[in-house]
């Protein structure tokens, strides 16, 4: 189905995707890209939450090796509206996972547990890729070195490098559930 973004605000990096409801069944439905309600900033509407953009830009920031900033921003106008196409089609984090392994081309990890054990010893391969996620926010690390490896938070759109070993650390402060490998 169509959509209309009717209103675009990425100055935040993890923006959220809103949902007009007055327009459900309407060709196009109208939805907004902001870090607020929209209604908040003078748009009419009754705007609902869809979700935040975290579990796309962590992928886009995992395939375009991105060692710096990187948020909603960076997209052109053509790729926010795909990207917040996607966003209307998951459901779960289980559709996210699917994506991230989908663009990725890599699998589900066996546990949050084994993977931190072995990023954190050493015995995963420089290259890496690892899309981390829960309920609440999604996450990204790629492995570029023996000893450490860069940290993605799309909430504040940077990347870091911490490591190995605080690996472990990082899927415990995000609580995170599930992870995609490749």
């Amino acid at each position: 189905m169509p959509i209309n973004l009717s209103y675009v605000d990425a100055s935040s990096p993890n923006p959220s995707l809103w949902l007009d409801q007055n327009t459900l069944g309407a060709d196009p439905t109208t939805y907004a890209v902001a870090p607020i309600d929209p209604a908040y900033v003078s748009k009419p509407g009754d705007w609902y939450k869809v979700n935040e953009f975290c579990s796309v830009l962590a992928v886009d920031w995992l395939v375009g090796n991105r060692p710096g900033a990187w948020g909603a921003s960076n997209y052109s106008a053509a790729q926010l509206k795909d990207a917040a196409q996607q966003l209307i089609t998951f459901e779960s984090l289980d559709d996210q996972s699917r994506y991230a392994e989908q663009r990725l081309g890599g699998t589900q990890a066996e546990s949050v547990e084994t993977v931190a054990g072995r990023v954190g010893s050493g015995l995963t391969p420089i290259g890496t890729m690892i899309w981390a996620g829960s309920n609440d926010h999604v996450v990204a690390a790629y492995v570029d070195s023996g000893t450490s490896l860069l940290f993605y938070d799309p909430n504040n759109g940077k990347s870091e490098r911490i490591n190995r070993a605080d690996f472990a650390a990082k899927m415990a402060k995000y609580a995170v559930d599930l992870i995609v490998m490749r």
